[in-house]
């Protein structure tokens, strides 16, 4: 309905006809892949809706894999889309072709490694990326713990694993479809027919090029890890716990990080105050506090509000 470059106006000396879309008169294939990109991205999402309202067609949808091909066609859909939609040069179709290959590489690597050995807890590969994830990330052994204790705090932990990954899933989405948008429609908007300039391509990147750069870069960054983390939270191994949840927080917490960076490139057009957003976003990181925990924390004191007035509610009832 808004395609990347904005459309034609009513002028008497434009180039195009009024209403037609520009990006399709200057990169006409380039427009292509966008458009059948975007449409396939949005008819795989209503199909997944569909499949979704119907409690037998969501069953029937799993086993027959079609829900999870409709979902890998509508995340590579979108990848292609933002990639054909949000460049207008070479160049920058290069860095996102290597950042989309940075992702594709993961997901191998998800694949081969993790869902292979999700039924062999106990295999070589399984135990290395153990020991790799208690060394970077910390983790605690919880392999030490007495069969009381596991059946103690299991029910518990279960519902903590269930609250972190709706919310780095909630996380995710939004993080994807803020940056998605901010792609395709960058600040400072789009130049119209003008002698000078080529209509439709950003103003931005024609008079603050490194500044128009920087936000591309960790724009895209930020978009590639939220589709990652979008992909790991629908894989079985997840819930399975072969790929635990602080890997992905740790994802998250980089992503939020582009998209802050991409957000004090974009929005500000002096150094100065580009400086002053990233020290205001760099302010909570300093207490250790991440915005996923941030998150986490509000929604448990929401939660414990509102059990406490649903009680008095009963009792006064």
């Amino acid at each position: 309905m808004s395609p990347p470059g904005g459309v034609w106006s009513d002028d008497k000396d434009v180039s195009g006809t009024p209403g037609n879309p520009v990006l399709q008169h200057n990169h006409s294939k380039r427009y292509d892949v966008f458009y059948y990109s975007n449409s396939a991205t949005f008819m795989s999402s209503v199909v997944i809706t569909i499949l979704l309202v119907n409690k037998k067609s969501c069953e029937n949808g799993i086993k027959s894999y079609a829900l999870r091909v409709c979902l890998v066609v509508g995340l590579v859909g979108l990848l292609i889309a933002y990639a054909a939609g949000s460049c207008r040069r070479s160049k920058e179709s290069i860095y996102l072709i290597i950042i989309a290959a940075a992702v594709l590489i993961s997901l191998v690597i998800q694949v081969l490694i993790l869902s292979s050995t999700h039924d062999t807890v106990g295999g070589p590969w399984s135990k290395c990326m153990e020991r790799l994830l208690k060394r970077l990330l910390r983790l605690k052994d919880g392999g030490q713990q007495t069969v009381p204790d596991q059946q103690g705090s299991l029910e518990h932990d279960e519902k903590n694993e269930r609250k972190r990954h709706k919310y780095l899933m909630l996380l995710a989405v939004l993080a994807a479809s803020i940056t998605y948008q901010a792609g395709l429609n960058p600040s400072g908007g789009f130049w119209y027919d003008d002698p000078n300039h080529v209509a439709g391509n950003p103003v931005l990147h024609d008079i603050h090029p490194w500044r128009y750069r920087t936000f591309f870069i960790f724009n895209g960054i930020s978009f590639m890890a939220s589709i990652v983390v979008i992909m790991f939270l629908l894989e079985k191994s997840v819930r399975k716990k072969v790929v635990t949840l602080e890997v992905l927080h740790l994802i998250m917490i980089l992503d939020l990080l582009a998209l802050m960076t991409a957000f004090a490139a974009g929005s500000c057009r002096k150094f100065r105050t580009s400086m002053y957003m990233l020290f205001y976003s760099a302010c909570p990181l300093k207490s250790e506090l991440s915005v996923v925990q941030l998150v986490l924390n509000c929604s448990n004191l929401l939660h414990l509000h509102l059990n406490c007035t649903f009680n008095k509610l009963i009792l006064e009832c």
